[in-house]
């Protein structure tokens, strides 16, 4: 078996049962990289795809989710744990999108596949994408629930 996907563009992996874009599905495929490195970061996305005990739901294609965030960028980095926990709990179910006023915080997110600064995208451009804006009511309830900052995104999410 060869050690490399044979992907040529981003997208989907089926290797490795994840959206591989930009640097990873460079890396994926061997290309401009460090073979040690690449060969870590295979075994780190094997264990994952080993680790998916999921029956998936249906055969259908990802949905697609618009994330929007007009928060200040420590809260943007706290969104950033939700998306992980979103994808890890539901593998290949979703293609990520975000808008925050601080794209560079999502730049290098293997969950998210395109981030937007607000107003550059037209959301009418987005057919059949779920749009939601974030947010974490829950932290309102911090001083009566004991409940991680990050756990308000994921209950939004």
């Amino acid at each position: 078996m060869n050690q490399f996907c044979d992907c040529v563009e981003d997208g989907w992996c089926p290797r490795y049962g994840k959206e591989q874009r930009g640097r990873f599905r460079e890396i994926c495929a061997g290309v401009n990289c460090d073979l040690g490195t690449a060969a870590a970061f295979r075994q780190q996305w094997q264990r994952e795809a080993d680790s998916y005990s999921y029956e998936p739901e249906s055969k259908s294609p990802p949905v697609r989710l618009l994330l929007k965030t007009d928060q200040a960028p420590g809260d943007a980095v706290a969104m950033t744990a939700a998306i992980y926990s979103l994808h890890k709990a539901h593998p290949g179910k979703y293609l990520t999108e975000v808008e925050s006023y601080w794209p560079e915080i999502f730049a290098y997110n293997p969950d998210v596949v395109a981030h937007h600064i607000p107003g550059e995208r037209d959301d009418a451009n987005l057919p059949n994408a779920a749009v939601l804006q974030m947010h974490y009511p829950a932290i309102n309830e911090s001083n009566t629930r004991c409940i991680h900052f990050m756990q308000g995104f994921c209950e939004t999410l």
